[in-house]
Order: C-alpha cells, then sequence, then structure tokens
C-alpha cells in the first residue's frame, strides 16, 4: 500500500510538473506542494497590484464615453480616474487575492475553518447545555424552545429593518445589543421564577388546560434566549470575517481618499448625465420609459445628494487642520460644493436641461481632475450658512443634552424604576438604546466623545 501511495503521488506531481526533476519520496512530494502553495502566498503582493492596475485601467477607460474633452483634458480626467479608483480600493483589493487563494488552495483554508468553527464550539458546550435542566423536560419541550427562538428572530429581523433605514452602523449596533442583552439574561437568570410562575398561573386557575410545557418555561425561555444569543453572534462573526480581507494592507489618507470617493461620484454623474441626455429609452426595451420614469432619473438624484454629504461630512473633518484662517476657508469650500450639488437636483428631478446638466457635470469633472476644487463650489448666502449652523447647534445641544439626562436616570434612578437591585443586562441594554438614539440625533457625538475619551485617558496616564 505504502508504494502505491507513493507511486501515485509521484505520478501526479510528474504529470503536473513535467519540467521538474521527479520527486522518489512521498515526503518530497509533500515538501515541494508546501513550497510551491507558500511561494504562492508570498507573491500575493504582486498579484494584488496586478489586478488592482488592472480593475484601475478599466475604470480609466470610461472617460472615453464623455465627448467634447480635449485630448489634454480627457488624459488628465484618465489620470485621475485611475488614481481615484486606486486609492478607494487599494484596502478592498486584497479581498480579491484572498479569495482566489480560498477557492484554489483549501489545503490551507479548511483546517482553519475546522479550528475557528470546532474550538468555539467546543468551549461554549457547557454553557449551552446542562442536563440537571431537562429532568421531567416534555418531549414538546423542544417545539416551544423552536417556536421562542423563532419569535426572537422575527422581532430582531423587524429591529434590523428599522436600523438598515436610520444607517449602516446601526445595523451592527443593534446586533450588538440584542446579543448581549440575550448573553447578559442567560448568565443572570433571575427572571426565571417570574416567567415560571407567569406561565403556570392560567393552569393554576383552570385546572383543565392541557399545558404540559408550563412547569418548563423557564427553561424553554432560557434555551431559546441561548439559541437565539448563538444565531446573532455567529452572523457578527461570519460578517466580521468577511469584512477583513477588505481592511487588510495600508489605508490611503483620510483627506486623499474622500476627495477620491467625490471625484468617482462626479465621474458617474458624467456618464448618467450623459446617457439620460443622449438617449431617452435604450434600443430593445419593450414600452415607454421617459426619462421621468427612467432608473437613470433616481441614479442621478442619489449620487447628487451623496455628493453634497461627502462633501459636508467626511471631506470637511478629512481636511481640518486646527488652523482657524485655513478651516474656514476649507468648510466654505466644502459648503459651496455641497450647495452647487444640491442646487442641481431640482433641474436633475424634472429633466429640465439634460444637456446643460452633462456638460456641468463634465467640466466638473475636468476641474477636479486640474485639482481647480474652488470651481466646483458656488458662493452661499449668510442666511443659508446661519441657518445650517442653527440647526447643527441644536442637534448637537440636543444630542448631548439627551446623552447626558439619560445617563444621569439610569444611574441615579430619581423614579426607582429599576428597584434596590438593578439587572446590568437592562442597564446595558438602556445605554445602547440611549446612544442609538443620540447618534441618531447627532451622528458627531461619536467624535467628540472620542475626543473626551482620549483626554481623560491622557490626564489619567499623567496621574500615574
Amino acid at each position: 500500500m505504502r508504494t502505491a501511495v507513493r507511486r501515485r503521488a509521484v505520478d501526479w506531481w510528474s504529470s503536473t510538473h513535467p519540467d521538474d526533476p521527479p520527486p522518489q519520496r512521498t515526503s518530497e512530494v509533500a515538501d515541494l506542494w508546501y513550497e510551491e502553495r507558500i511561494a504562492a502566498v508570498e507573491a500575493l503582493t504582486e498579484r494584488r497590484t496586478e489586478q488592482l492596475g488592472a480593475h484601475a485601467d478599466a475604470r480609466a477607460r470610461g472617460v472615453d464615453a464623455l465627448e467634447g474633452l480635449s485630448p489634454e483634458d480627457a488624459a488628465a480626467v484618465r489620470r485621475a480616474v485611475r488614481s481615484a479608483h486606486w486609492s478607494t480600493r487599494s484596502r478592498a483589493s486584497w479581498a480579491m487575492v484572498v479569495d482566489e487563494v480560498r477557492y484554489t488552495y483549501p489545503g490551507f483554508v479548511l483546517p482553519a475553518l475546522f479550528v475557528i468553527c470546532a474550538l468555539p464550539i467546543w468551549i461554549i458546550w457547557p454553557w449551552m447545555f446542562a442536563i440537571s435542566d431537562f429532568a421531567g423536560f416534555p418531549a414538546t419541550g423542544v417545539i416551544t424552545i423552536g417556536l421562542l427562538c423563532a419569535l426572537l428572530l422575527f422581532v430582531h429581523r423587524l429591529a434590523l429593518a428599522a436600523a438598515r433605514r436610520i444607517a449602516p452602523w446601526a445595523e451592527v449596533l443593534w446586533c450588538l445589543v440584542a446579543a448581549a442583552c440575550a448573553i447578559g439574561l442567560t448568565l443572570r437568570q433571575k427572571w426565571r421564577p417570574w416567567i415560571l410562575e407567569w406561565a403556570t398561573a392560567p393552569q393554576s386557575a383552570y385546572q383543565d388546560l392541557p399545558l404540559d410545557n408550563a412547569a418548563h418555561a423557564d427553561v424553554c425561555t432560557l434555551y431559546a434566549l441561548k439559541a437565539f444569543a448563538v444565531v446573532v453572534v455567529w452572523r457578527l462573526v461570519r460578517s466580521a470575517a468577511g469584512a477583513v480581507p477588505s481592511r487588510m494592507g495600508p489605508r490611503e489618507p483620510a483627506g486623499a481618499l474622500t476627495s477620491s470617493l467625490i471625484l468617482l461620484e462626479l465621474f458617474d454623474l458624467s456618464l448618467l448625465a450623459r446617457s439620460a441626455a443622449a438617449q431617452s429609452a435604450p434600443e430593445g426595451q419593450e414600452g415607454f420609459r421617459p426619462y421621468l420614469a427612467s432608473p437613470d432619473r433616481l441614479h442621478i438624484l442619489g449620487g447628487l445628494e451623496r455628493l453634497a454629504a461627502l462633501a459636508e461630512g467626511r471631506w470637511k473633518r478629512s481636511l481640518r487642520t486646527g488652523d482657524g484662517a485655513a478651516d474656514a476657508a476649507v468648510f466654505a469650500l466644502c459648503d459651496g460644493v455641497a450647495a452647487a450639488a444640491r442646487g442641481w437636483k431640482a433641474k436633475a428631478a424634472s429633466g429640465e436641461g439634460l444637456d446643460e446638466m452633462s456638460h456641468a457635470f463634465t467640466l466638473g469633472l475636468v476641474d477636479a481632475a486640474h485639482g481647480n476644487w474652488g470651481n466646483l463650489a458656488i458662493e452661499v448666502s449668510e442666511k443659508e450658512l446661519t441657518r445650517r449652523r442653527v440647526a447643527r447647534g441644536l442637534r448637537q445641544v440636543t444630542g448631548t443634552l439627551f446623552i447626558l439626562g439619560s445617563a444621569w436616570a439610569i444611574l441615579a434612578d430619581p423614579l426607582s424604576w429599576f428597584g434596590k437591585s438593578p439587572n446590568p443586562a437592562i442597564e446595558t441594554f438602556l445605554f445602547l438604546l440611549v446612544g442609538l438614539v443620540a447618534t441618531t440625533i447627532d451622528p458627531t457625538l461619536v467624535d467628540r466623545f472620542g475626543n473626551a475619551a482620549k483626554l481623560s485617558g491622557h490626564f489619567g496616564a499623567r496621574s500615574k
């Protein structure tokens, strides 16, 4: 048998590598196979650079679809689009080569997946199941556990849909809240007598009711919570593991990354506006599709709003220098670009002047490619700036007072809502819910409380 295995391994290697000298033993085949795989992993950097360059070149070739550009402007826009695509995809490009290695060389991935999946199950198994809980447990109790877990997952999906409408991070925050509450309730089980009393109350009042699971309602609820916590945590881990390849490698500076996003948004708007102005309905399409009913209109409106939000949000924060005069000039530029983007939304919504809009977007793209960002901005009236500052100040004051007042109400408990021994899981849930509402009112709370944490850490380190 050993001779047959050795012969098959040597023949397989010789057939796949006919130019190499044939190995003599099975161990040599294994060493050569692993050396080849390690060399392939070491070549990932070059492979990533090749793939990123190919995708950036393909994106830059889209500039040829823009008409009316001089050769110099077209070359400048092509270089700018290629560089912007490289900056925005520099980290996410690692996901392509990681996926390629995962599907091409499963010998490296399968053992890691086994360890990642088997080790957590081995660790949480004593927490998941206790034999003492199932003493006298009815056979239909498993169905009750499944129904309760399905109900929890249904409510969880509704909450995720509501959080998704607020912001992408709200969905992750709700998953963390749900997992923390479920795990906290399974660890602190003071609620079990209350559940048992509530479930057995109808049976004590009506002796003829067939409530076989009422005496084990606390066990059913406990294991439904455990199953729900495992499902939510597994989805969080799987989502985080899927995002790891997109965050590998070095990242471009915040200012360069945001400027690249704005330039690419302008590029997409130029292509969409040109397509909308050139044809009212694609060839081969059945039915009547004017611009007002076409998807290009919605895409243009969405792109303009994203451009305005980038300009007055991330772009403004990333270009901040700390100097008052310099920051005032940058903020005026960002507000002017945002106002110009929103100014085009009326024409984009009505469909008036599509040729003018397409020409304006193309000129804006050329100015951005040459670095003339000031040409993209329009002058914003002092009344409009005052209105925005007042609205921003009200949001900041309301969000800060809300989170501080809620923290005082939870910790001080002036109305004795929580009783003498509050449940830490309930307090954690309330704090996370307050943070979700406060950051919805004012998204800049995260930055300001982060700076406060850095300041407190600085003084705490100095006091030591």
